[in-house]
């Protein structure tokens, strides 16, 4: 399996347009990019984390999407403590942090953590695409969309435009 460096990361983070102060929303899987420096697997989560809270800086704000299904299944749904479901280890992993906020949305939360993760988190709507919502804040504040590892298909920014545009289905 390819080994990635931290000098790689960063590089390509930054050849996408990624820099300090930006409002990052990420989606996803370690797994297609290799292994981290002597950090396989989950070992890698917080030496990733932490290389792009430190490129975005203290002014920047990480998002990842910490949507939880069961309420869907008539379960609760605890702001703090309900894990994401199919979001994947690395949302899993920004969503505990102890500096983590979520929002009240009870099916498409969103978690974030830095300079904006409390504006971004803290309105609380019965639709989670509703342009006062986090998503909507996101695109006035001209969020980027970073895809790590997974394809288009799990952008969940996706939701929010069709919405939108009000797509039939």
């Amino acid at each position: 399996m390819r080994i990635f460096t931290r000098s790689e990361l960063l590089g390509s983070l930054e050849e996408v347009g990624v820099k300090r102060g930006d409002i990052v929303m990420v989606h996803a899987s370690l797994i297609p990019l290799g292994i981290y420096e002597n950090a396989p697997g989950e070992a890698a989560l917080p030496r990733v984390v932490n290389d792009l809270q430190e490129l975005l800086g203290s002014s920047g704000t990480l998002v990842v999407p910490t949507f939880t299904y069961a309420f869907c299944r008539g379960l609760g749904f605890d702001r703090q403590n309900s894990p994401g479901e199919k979001m994947g280890v690395f949302s899993e992993y920004v969503r505990r942090m102890p500096e983590a906020i979520r929002s009240w949305h009870p099916i498409q939360s969103v978690t974030g953590v830095g300079a904006r993760s409390r504006e971004i988190c803290s309105p609380d709507s019965t639709d989670a695409f509703a342009e006062q919502g986090p998503f909507g804040i996101m695109l006035r504040a001209n969020a980027k969309l970073l895809l790590l590892g997974v394809s288009t298909r799990s952008a969940s920014l996706f939701h929010y435009v069709e919405e939108r545009i009000t797509v039939p289905y």
